[in-house]
């Protein structure tokens, strides 16, 4: 007997922001790949001055993670809040 097809894996895709204008083509070749379950976790590494974001990005989750307490993070730290806020099986 055939059942429904499992779903695959989520992905998360990782993205460290300081707010720059080129987030916003990150964000939109990140929301191209062709993989069917992903998220975008985008880490506001420049703290509560980043401007707001959508709850999708062309049809795709997207979370921004402020760092608390509010402050600017190094890139490790970026990182790891990154880490630590993915919920996909895949990084």
């Amino acid at each position: 007997m055939n059942g429904p097809a499992p779903t695959p894996p989520l992905v998360s895709i990782l993205i460290r922001s300081m707010d720059r204008p080129t987030l916003t083509r990150a964000l939109d070749s990140a929301a191209a790949q062709t993989w069917p379950n992903l998220e975008l976790v985008v880490v506001a590494a420049c703290g509560s001055a980043h401007r707001p974001l959508p709850e999708t990005w062309k049809g795709r989750p997207l979370r921004l993670v402020l760092p608390q307490p509010d402050r600017r993070l190094p890139r490790p730290d970026a990182a790891n809040l990154a880490l630590e806020s993915a919920r996909g099986d895949w990084l």
